[in-house]
C-alpha cells in the first residue's frame, strides 16, 4: 500500500487538455470554481506532454488563465494527472506545501519541476 502522501484523494481518469483550446471548462462555473483563501486549497495537478518532470498546479480545474502564455507553450498539452486537498502539513513527494499553497495564493499557479539536469543528483526531500 502506498503512504497516504502519495496517494491522491480523487483517481482521474487520463485528461489531455490543450490550455488555450475550447475543451476547457468555464472557470467560474460551480464544477471548477476553486476561491478559498483558508488553510485548505483544492488543486488540479497537469502534467506537460513536452516537459517530462514538469507539473502545473491551478487552484481551478482547467483554468490557466493565471499562467503566463510563454510558460504554457512551452509545456504544451496538459494532462490532467490529479486532483486533491492540499493543506499545509501535507506531506508531497517533491515540493513543500507551504511554498505551493503560497504561490497558488498569489499568483493562482505552481510549477513544479522533477528534472534531474535542473536540480543534479539531489534527493528529493533536499530540494
Amino acid at each position: 500500500m502506498l503512504p497516504e502522501h502519495s496517494r491522491p484523494v480523487i483517481a482521474l481518469a487520463k485528461l489531455a487538455v490543450d490550455p488555450r483550446g475550447t475543451n476547457c471548462v468555464e472557470s467560474g462555473s460551480d464544477l471548477t470554481s476553486n476561491h478559498q483563501s483558508g488553510s485548505k486549497m483544492n488543486v488540479w495537478v497537469y502534467k506537460s506532454d513536452r516537459k517530462s518532470g514538469y507539473y502545473l498546479y491551478v487552484t481551478a480545474k482547467d483554468d490557466f488563465s493565471a499562467v503566463p502564455d510563454t510558460l504554457l507553450t512551452r509545456l504544451g498539452k496538459l494532462e490532467l494527472a490529479l486532483e486533491f486537498e492540499l493543506h499545509k502539513k501535507r506531506k508531497l513527494a517533491s515540493e513543500n506545501a507551504e511554498t505551493v499553497l503560497e504561490n497558488l495564493r498569489q499568483q493562482s499557479y505552481h510549477l513544479q519541476i522533477n528534472d534531474p539536469l535542473v536540480y543534479g543528483s539531489l534527493p528529493e526531500y533536499s530540494r
